[in-house]
């Protein structure tokens, strides 16, 4: 059996997947049916910091990722990385309790990209005032604290870390806020457009586009690896935010595919997991809209 080889839609997942390092905070176990903790002990909880979210794509946001991509599926094989700039897409961010900036801001909890590109806000005494949902309970979805919905035009946006840092400016917990302090339904999409290559390749295949989506709780594993530097200094531990969905825009041929395999149907299923997440979460997603028409009037995948 042939050893498995990523294709390039496997190989930008995983270079486009921010790494964030973790921070711990300590926390006395008030009770524990478990006989490894006894109550009282304190155990160390693990957490990201959004700030730390950000910054993970802060080098991204200058000079692009570079993902390592090939054509050998075409009739011509070259190796090479092509790059591609970040830009907020969509954000929901909910809190298991409230959280206001400040005594004159705690009511605005949303903003949103309109139509021209200029933010506008939402006035929200009750978090759940004007905000109704069809699928998930109050109890369960958490407080929102902030939303945007980006509507400008892909070449006019700021890159990402830019972005994020102008928001947290009136929105001071899109910097402090970690992920023990968001309900599980805190998530962020990413947009990202090819910007160039090294070495230069020009095929129309390759100037597809993407849209990914990542969780905010990320999962943490019971162990964490040992990181050092290149001078063995040790490096705190990092998560990563693996996209739970994917959509493409002009991905067509074989170039991001292995050819007679399954990598097809998992583009497909990719796309059906954020459909069916912003659907759950009764959003209204610009950028998802838009990459789902094009597919559905005649543009090739």
């Amino acid at each position: 059996m042939l050893p498995y080889r990523k294709s390039n839609m496997d190989s930008f997942l995983e270079h486009t997947s921010p790494r964030v390092p973790v921070q711990f905070h300590t926390q006395r176990n008030g009770s524990s049916s478990s006989s490894s903790v006894a109550s009282g002990e304190e155990v160390r909880i693990p957490r990201i910091v959004l700030r730390d979210v950000w910054k993970a794509c802060d080098e991204w946001s200058c000079y692009g990722v570079g993902v390592p991509l090939s054509t050998e599926n075409l009739l011509e094989t070259v190796n090479f990385d092509q790059y591609y700039a970040p830009t907020l897409s969509a954000i929901q961010i909910f809190t298991i309790k409230p959280f206001p900036d400040d005594a004159d801001s705690s009511s605005r909890s949303t903003v949103t990209a309109g139509t021209d590109g200029a933010e506008t806000s939402a006035v929200k005494p009750n978090p759940f005032s004007n905000y109704r949902h069809r699928f998930l309970t109050p109890d369960k979805l958490g407080y929102l604290y902030f939303q945007y919905n980006e509507t400008e035009k892909p070449w006019e946006r700021e890159p990402l870390t830019a972005k994020m840092k102008e928001l947290a400016k009136q929105y001071s917990g899109l910097s402090s806020l970690t992920s023990s302090d968001l309900s599980p339904y805190s998530w962020i999409s990413i947009t990202w457009f090819p910007a160039y290559s090294i070495p230069p390749v020009k095929r129309e295949e390759l100037l597809a586009s993407f849209l990914t989506y990542h969780s905010l709780t990320p999962f943490f594993p019971e162990t964490f690896p040992a990181r050092v530097n290149e001078i063995g200094e040790t490096l705190p531990p990092q998560v990563v935010l693996p996209p739970f969905g994917a959509v493409t825009l002009n991905a067509f041929g074989n170039v991001w595919i292995r050819p007679r395999t399954s990598d097809s149907q998992m583009i497909e299923l990719r796309e059906k997991a954020a459909s069916s997440f912003v659907e759950t979460m009764d959003f209204t997603h610009n950028d998802l809209n838009f990459y789902m028409s094009s597919k559905f009037y005649g543009r090739p995948r």
